[in-house]
């Protein structure tokens, strides 16, 4: 029963986020969007006692779902660090988010708080106020695109 409602909800959010990007200037990718917002409504589900093992908000389906997107907002964010730091952004940011989302999963809400807090420092020290960082492949296409042009 979980599983098929899991998949009905990342299905559906994902159409109605894909048209909404039709229409929209604010793009949302679709798979992340049904991915997480199903993953919300679920834990919120379970948190009021609704859920549990092989039921519409099961544990187990939950942090599944919200470990993908902890490992999707780390290469998501990664064109913003520069590739030397790419290995060490990546080593700590999937593991305390990991952390983060075990401690809310067994309702440990103070150790939650302390490795949210650090995953967004980590986040802060990495990523935040910083420029993308193009990739070396496209900057290598929009000088042959220039190039073309050129003459």
């Amino acid at each position: 029963m979980g599983v098929l409602a899991t998949l009905i909800s990342i299905l559906g959010i994902t159409a109605v986020t894909r048209s909404f990007n039709r229409v929209s200037s604010f793009k949302i990718c679709p798979i992340c969007a049904g991915v997480s917002v199903t993953w919300a409504w679920m834990l919120v589900v379970w948190f009021l006692g609704y859920g549990g093992a092989g039921q519409i908000a099961d544990p187990l389906l939950i942090a599944i779902l919200m470990g993908g997107s902890i490992v999707g907002i780390a290469y998501k964010a990664d064109k913003f660090v520069p590739e030397k730091w790419d290995l060490i952004w990546k080593t700590s940011f999937i593991p305390i988010g990991f952390i983060a989302q075990y401690m809310l999963l067994t309702r440990q809400m103070g150790y939650f708080a302390a490795f949210l807090a650090l995953l967004l420092l980590v986040a802060r020290f990495f990523i935040w106020n910083k420029k993308e960082i193009k990739d070396k492949s496209s900057r290598s296409e929009e000088i042959k695109k220039g190039l073309e042009k050129c003459c």
